[in-house]
């Protein structure tokens, strides 16, 4: 079963409608009687038939050849940067594993941006402001630049990530194993 719009479904009844009756074709698979949408002197239509014809009308509005299998990437491109998920993706296209659908969709650099500014916006509000600067006696003041704060400095030398005083020491090695220092940087460089 494969989902679709009140626009395709009022084409499919206009050519239901306008077409000549048949007489019910042998299903392929069952082998029991079935109506077929597309047909031709009482034949189901070929791939072949399919593909010449969709070749033709592309031919004719000035696109070149086009083959169906474009149009299914195309469609699945189209589904993916409106929002569908990557399950939702593998039944409408009768997938069985993740990676097959995942190669019929790219996002468009539009959708990764919208996705990226989504994430980021989540991120902070969950994070909460940069701290303020603690200044000392002995260091200068160069206003709220973010980047001349000592708990910066020290946590993008020390390699640690940003993490919120909140969130507490991170979890894994892969970030840090320790909360950000607070205090000046050190004086030590790393050889």
């Amino acid at each position: 079963m494969v989902p679709i719009d009140t626009e395709t479904l009022t084409l499919i009844d206009r050519i239901s409608t306008t077409r000549s009756p048949g007489r019910p074709i042998p299903h392929p698979r069952t082998g029991r009687p079935a109506d077929f949408l597309f047909t031709a002197h009482g034949h189901r239509l070929s791939q072949n038939r399919l593909r010449a014809e969709l070749d033709r009308a592309a031919g004719a509005a000035g696109l070149g050849h086009i083959t169906p299998h474009q149009l299914r990437h195309t469609y699945a491109t189209a589904l993916v940067n409106a929002g569908v998920s990557l399950q939702a993706l593998m039944v409408i296209l009768g997938h069985v594993s993740a990676e097959m659908s995942l190669r019929y969709a790219r996002l468009f650099d539009s959708t990764v941006r919208a996705e990226y500014e989504r994430a980021l916006s989540l991120a902070k509000s969950r994070l909460g402001p940069l701290p303020t600067p603690d200044r000392g006696t002995d260091e200068p003041d160069h206003g709220d630049d973010w980047r001349t704060t000592a708990t910066i400095k020290t946590a993008l030398a020390g390699g640690y990530c940003l993490r919120a005083p909140a969130q507490g020491p991170a979890p894994t090695p892969t970030c840090a194993s320790t909360a950000p220092p607070t205090g000046p940087p050190s004086s030590t460089s790393p050889s």
